[in-house]
């Protein structure tokens, strides 16, 4: 997005050379500050758009003469393409461990979410009266922190999610288990919801104890290779 480049570009050049950045704390809610932009960075950014109109054309754009980037599709894949992306039957999902776009059946995927959730044993339904406790509970325990000087008022305002979001789950099939009737690895996206801020927090305060801790695992390469370092 070059709107969000030339942004950037200005901010660095109001405050990159201020010494205001060896007092940016970590936690804190993103700014909202838009700069006046500067006269050569909006030439810039303009030069830019033009190029890319030129390269790739806009069809967004009333009026514009610049012809379009040649596609790499014949026709009958295009129209392939078409079908498969406005087929409301089909769920296009990546598969478990890294692996290529899987095609679902919509009706399969559902019921294998479905019966998912329908598991006591890991989720459960709640109601907004309840989702709205938590949020309560939260913030009467981010006060009580303030209160007793544990946490500033800045990080406060960093933990609080005045209107948090829904979590979603999503299915990542397992077909490295079965190519026919895959299983579901179940992601939760928590973004928005009102205990997010706290991960963070938690998070920047584990990550370097973690980090030395030679008993804990990165990921399946550190696994595999940790045997052949201590040889």
């Amino acid at each position: 997005n070059t709107k969000v480049f030339t942004r950037n570009v200005v901010l660095r050049y109001q405050f990159g050379g201020s010494n205001n950045r060896q007092h940016c704390k970590t936690f804190k809610r993103p700014s909202e500050y838009i700069p006046q932009n500067h006269p050569f960075v909006e030439a810039f950014y303009n030069l830019v758009e033009d190029d890319l109109y030129k390269a790739y054309g806009e069809t967004h754009v009333k009026h514009c003469n610049y012809k379009r980037h040649r596609n790499n599709l014949n026709w009958n894949e295009r129209r392939a393409l078409f079908r498969l992306q406005w087929d409301d039957t089909l769920v296009f999902r990546p598969a478990d461990k890294r692996g290529p776009l899987v095609v679902i059946d919509k009706e399969y995927y559902t019921k294998a979410m479905i019966s998912m959730l329908n598991d006591s044993n890991y989720y459960a339904i709640i109601s907004k009266q309840e989702a709205d406790e938590i949020k309560y509970k939260l913030h009467k325990m981010i006060n009580e922190l303030v209160n007793n000087f544990n946490i500033n008022t800045e990080v406060a305002r960093f933990l609080e999610v005045e209107f948090p979001a829904k979590p979603h789950i999503q299915g990542i099939p397992k077909i490295h288990k079965d190519g026919t009737n895959p299983p579901m690895r179940p992601i939760v996206s928590g973004r928005a919801w009102c205990t997010e801020p706290f991960t963070i927090y938690v998070e920047k305060h584990l990550r370097p104890v973690v980090d030395k801790n030679q008993f804990i695992l990165k990921d399946t390469k550190q696994f595999l290779l940790g045997p052949l370092q201590i040889l």
